[in-house]
């Protein structure tokens, strides 16, 4: 009776796990990665300001913690050697980012300009007046 209970129990906790998590992302299509970690560069880097001119490399498919996900990596050369770092994107937005560990390979990863984000957080320039222009 208690195996029977067990077996039960055990059967129903599946299902319930199953229902609790998050469909996992497909990778089918890639996703719009430079939009998506724009819009949440101030989460990867912190503080925006100090990050200075950044790169991105094009994502990769990775098995991460949370099973599998896009792997974007960032470079930032405002400090004397470049920083980088990891952020995982599964169903359109990131699920994960750190600064990236060897595991990552974000060292040795292509990379172009990432200016997409700065035009999100800049203030709008300035024109002056008419009267300050005399």
């Amino acid at each position: 009776m208690r195996l029977l209970l067990s077996v039960m129990a055990l059967a129903l906790a599946g299902c319930a796990l199953e229902t609790a998590l998050p469909p996992a992302d497909d990778l089918s299509r890639e996703p719009d990665y430079r939009a998506i970690v724009g819009n949440t560069i101030g989460s990867i880097v912190g503080d925006t300001s100090k990050a200075g001119v950044m790169e991105i490399s094009g994502p990769r498919r990775v098995d991460a913690f949370k099973g599998p996900a896009w792997l974007v990596c960032l470079k930032s050369n405002i400090y004397a050697l470049p920083r980088y770092y990891a952020a995982f994107i599964q169903n359109e937005r990131v699920v994960e980012s750190r600064l990236a560990v060897v595991l990552d390979q974000c060292e040795g990863q292509p990379y172009t300009l990432f200016n997409d984000w700065m035009q999100k957080t800049a203030p709008p320039e300035r024109k002056p007046a008419e009267r300050d222009r005399r």
